[in-house]
């Protein structure tokens, strides 16, 4: 909103001057003094839609829910949400009564989408044209059950075919069910015992921490925690953590899903680079605690995204 309008720009500059601080506040004295003290006071003409994706993955929907759902302000924004569909938000939602207008989204309805997202990543593969082309769409269509995030890994572990017989047996292999297919993806990480210890690093430093971190700070993440000097780390991620983790436009190192991160959290997971939720928060303390001891201000600044 401050992007877009000068007067919201100009109200948070004033906050700021008048000795606002948002550290360490928690979401509703954020949302007091950012918006109910700030934004909400600005009369903003053009309509206001805002869009909270994965409501699922947000640790304190429970309260974050009431807040947006009572806005009332010049802005009269037009919030849209989304989320998997989970009894615990389902019940939330139906709590707020008319405020909430829901809408599922069906199988069928992502399929047009997954169509195209296939076809733009088919010239990749090892197959023929026309009526080839369509087989593999429609096997990969069915096989998808309506999945995105399916189709997506599918098609990335497609692109190590080298003939229509590798495609086939890949397609064969890869299982329907995410937790099968995560589970599939740790088995090949786990053939490459070398760098077990780098990969399984990455993943609790992307799971655990509070926000994702840059590629820098996981570098000084693993070398605080490994010891491991990690060069071109976007393509060692690439390579060591199968396609449960990616480096994003801005650099930030992220889990493909939320539901990774539940697998890997998972009670009674037999993996080597399963993660037991308190045992991953306690390393990255252990590791970060004396890091506030330094004297440089310099590094300090520098390993606050972790040691906070």
């Amino acid at each position: 909103m401050a992007l877009n309008n000068m007067e919201v720009r100009k109200r948070l500059l004033l906050l700021e001057e008048n000795g606002m601080v948002l550290e360490n506040n928690d979401e509703k004295a954020l949302w007091r003094k950012l918006f109910l003290a700030g934004i909400f006071h600005v009369n903003v003409l053009q309509p206001q839609y805002w869009v909270i994706d994965a409501l699922d993955e947000c640790d304190k929907f429970q309260s974050f829910l009431p807040i947006i759902a009572n806005v009332q302000s010049n802005t009269q924004p037009r919030i849209f949400i989304t989320s998997r569909k989970l009894p615990e938000i389902e019940r939330r939602f139906v709590q707020l009564g008319r405020k909430i207008m829901p809408l599922e989204v069906l199988k069928s309805d992502t399929v047009k989408d997954i169509q195209l997202f296939i076809a733009a990543k088919i010239d990749d593969l090892p197959v023929g044209s026309g009526e080839d082309r369509t087989k593999l769409t429609d096997r990969i269509l069915t096989k998808s059950e309506g999945s995105f995030l399916w189709v997506r890994l599918v098609m990335q572990e497609l692109q190590h075919a080298w003939s229509e017989e590798g495609l086939e047996d890949i397609l064969n292999e890869i299982p329907a069910d995410m937790n099968m297919l995560y589970a599939r993806i740790q088995a090949s990480m786990s053939k490459v015992s070398r760098v077990a210890k780098l990969a399984k690093a990455i993943l609790v430093w992307t799971a655990c921490s509070s926000r994702p971190l840059t590629l820098d700070e996981m570098e000084c993440a693993l070398k605080i925690d490994i010891q491991d000097t990690v060069h071109s780390l976007d393509r060692s991620i690439a390579a060591v953590c199968g396609q449960l983790v990616f480096v994003d436009h801005r650099s930030r190192i992220q889990m493909v899903h939320q539901t990774a991160k539940d697998f890997l959290f998972q009670e009674g997971l037999e993996s080597e680079f399963a993660i037991r939720k308190s045992e991953g928060h306690n390393r990255l303390a252990v590791k970060c605690l004396p890091l506030q001891n330094l004297a440089t201000p310099v590094i300090k600044a520098r390993h606050k995204a972790f040691a906070s």
